[in-house]
């Protein structure tokens, strides 16, 4: 499994350790295949993006690094050394709160660093003015799933 710190508003990358001691030149490897895609979540809840990061890392770890970020300008700063770096980032996921913007502000501003990522919102189940802002950015297409939290391992389901 890989390596997980919390240090205030540090990012973290599951799979390869801080984010800001990564290496540029792992973007690709000496025989020309690219680095592993990534998948990048955002949120001010501690616990929250520590399991949200775990879960992606235990099903997708093999094909994607995960990395984390627990405030929304730790995360754009990463997502723009990301994009810097030329890394390709598949999905993006943040809270529906998040300090300082909501998180479908956060997910336009990625949007703009990596247009081709999917964005996914996290929302408390119940929490209607979170719903309000899902559905309009959802049908103005700035949103392309919605997960509600807390939610259930698969294994907790069996």
């Amino acid at each position: 499994m890989g390596t997980r710190h919390s240090n205030g508003d540090q990012v973290v990358t599951v799979s390869t350790g801080p984010l800001a001691a990564h290496d540029p030149s792992d973007a690709a490897s000496g025989d020309g295949a690219m680095a592993k895609p990534v998948q990048f979540a955002v949120d001010g809840d501690a616990t929250s993006l520590w399991t949200l990061t775990e879960a992606l890392e235990r099903r997708f770890g093999a094909d994607y690094r995960v990395v984390g970020a627990p405030s929304p300008e730790a995360g754009i700063e990463a997502l723009e050394r990301l994009a810097r770096e030329g890394a390709e980032v598949a999905l993006v996921v943040a809270g529906a709160w998040l300090a300082g913007m909501t998180g479908v502000e956060f997910l336009a501003r990625a949007h703009a660093c990596h247009p081709d990522a999917r964005r996914v919102l996290l929302s408390t189940i119940g929490d209607t003015v979170a719903a309000d802002a899902r559905h309009r950015a959802m049908a103005l297409g700035r949103l392309d799933l919605t997960v509600g939290k807390p939610w259930r391992f698969a294994e907790e389901q069996l």
